[in-house]
Order: structure tokens, then sequence, then C-alpha cells
């Protein structure tokens, strides 16, 4: 495993919500990262930014990370979504 995959790892496990975004809760460069940062501010998330602009490496490797958490998303609705069932009448 590299040493910026490491790190990157490192923040995941140890902080509740690691949101790695371009720009810094101060000085958003990206919609997408302002609309997710506002989002976690509301639902009064711990909130612990990695501004991913000053190194194209992070950027880059955080990709992979986000594959990996969208599929897992979509896995965990989908299993979700077919063992939900109506309860029986009767």
């Amino acid at each position: 495993m590299s040493e910026l995959r490491q790190q990157i790892e490192n923040v995941i496990q140890s902080e509740d919500v690691a949101l790695f975004m371009k720009g810094t809760p101060h000085f958003v460069m990206c919609g997408n990262s302002s609309r997710a940062l506002e989002a976690l501010r509301r639902a009064g998330a711990p909130v612990t930014a990695v501004d991913v602009l000053p190194d194209p490496r992070i950027r880059q490797e955080s990709r992979s990370w986000r594959r990996a958490a969208s599929w897992s998303e979509r896995s965990r609705r989908n299993s979700v979504r077919t063992t939900a069932a109506p309860l029986p009448s009767g």
C-alpha cells in the first residue's frame, strides 16, 4: 500500500466524517463540495475536510475511494430494497 493511500485510509478510519473536497470549508472551490459540506453541516456532522487541490495525487487516489464508496452505498440500497417486503396481512 502506498504511503499516500495509507494516509487517506488513516483519515477515513480515525474521523467520524471525512470530506475530500475541492477547497476548504472556509473557501470552497466546487459546487459539489459546497453542497456536500452544507448537507453535513445541516445534519450536525463533525466534518474533517481534506483539500484535494494542492496535491493532484490526493485527488486521484480519492477517486478510487469514491468509486468504492459509491458501489458500497448502491449495494446497501439494493440489499435493503430486495429484502424489504410488505408485512403479511391477516
